[in-house]
């Protein structure tokens, strides 16, 4: 169909497609009988200009072909899920997803992919103490004054509680990885009792291993403190007690003294946070 030629001879469509099968072609021309002949005209189209220009050679250059069902279904799935990248990306969604969602992820790590090892790890240095001094109360106070900075802060802190619970990550995620993504992150309930135990060993075994090595992990004697003390610092595993309970990592090793450090209270709260 001459409405089919045009487009995906279009400048701006042919950059981003390498050739049409012919059952994306078929798919093309369903949609054309299904939308009517204005359906790749940006001005008078009933899809939007992002949907013509991007969504459609997208499908295209990962196999896609039912564009007319998988277009009507993008609204009532979650954006961004397995199920979302499913109707974009066909057989390569797994793959996309996978991607998208550790580039996301807001670590040093990643910032290091996207900007390069020293422009990353400055750019995460510089972020992570911005955002360890505003989100706390205290930074919440200065930027919206007491009342409103109080208010503001509750409502943060009850957000991110529910970013620990499986209806967030199945919110997020899809109903299908949502759960499996949360008890990778968590330990299952019936492992519950027994993390339990073991987080209880660690603390107390990595107590022991710091009052007997005070000069090698805490150098300049910083104040040991609850959280919310000014100038407060306590003490952190590097590498953090549920991964090493998840990993089936021993007591002795997630306590020992290569697994301490010690971080100003704000800083360790934002880690648990970023987590």
């Amino acid at each position: 169909m001459k409405i089919i030629d045009e487009y995906v001879n279009r400048k701006s469509v042919r950059q981003k497609i390498d050739s049409v099968s012919p059952h994306q072609y078929e798919g093309l021309r369903q949609l054309v009988e299904y939308h009517g002949d204005y359906v790749f005209n940006r001005t008078k189209s009933p899809l939007s200009i992002r949907t013509i220009n991007d969504t459609i050679p997208l499908m295209i250059r990962n196999g896609v072909h039912d564009y007319v069902n998988n277009l009507s279904a993008i609204g009532s799935v979650v954006r961004n899920s397995l199920e979302h990248y499913i109707l974009l990306y066909g057989d390569n969604a797994n793959t996309a997803w996978e991607k998208r969602n550790k580039l996301s992820i807001q670590n040093e790590e990643t910032y290091i992919l996207r900007h390069g090892e020293v422009e990353g790890k400055r750019i995460w240095d510089a972020g992570k103490q911005k955002r360890s001094d505003r989100n706390t109360l205290v930074g919440y106070c200065e930027r919206f004054g007491d009342e409103v900075g109080l208010e503001k802060y509750t409502k943060m802190a009850e957000r991110q509680r529910y970013t620990n619970t499986v209806e967030y990550y199945i919110e997020k995620y899809g109903e299908d990885q949502g759960p499996v993504l949360y008890r990778e992150r968590y330990p299952s309930d019936y492992d519950l009792d027994e993390y339990k135990d073991y987080k209880k060993m660690v603390y107390k075994m990595s107590n022991i291993v710091y009052n007997n090595n005070i000069d090698v992990i805490n150098p300049d004697n910083h104040t040991r403190t609850r959280m919310g003390v000014e100038n407060g610092w306590q003490l952190d595993h590097i590498k953090p007690v549920t991964e090493c309970f998840s990993k089936g990592i021993s007591i002795a090793e997630a306590s020992s003294i290569e697994n301490l450090r010690m971080l100003p209270w704000k800083e360790n709260l934002m880690r648990n946070f970023d987590k």
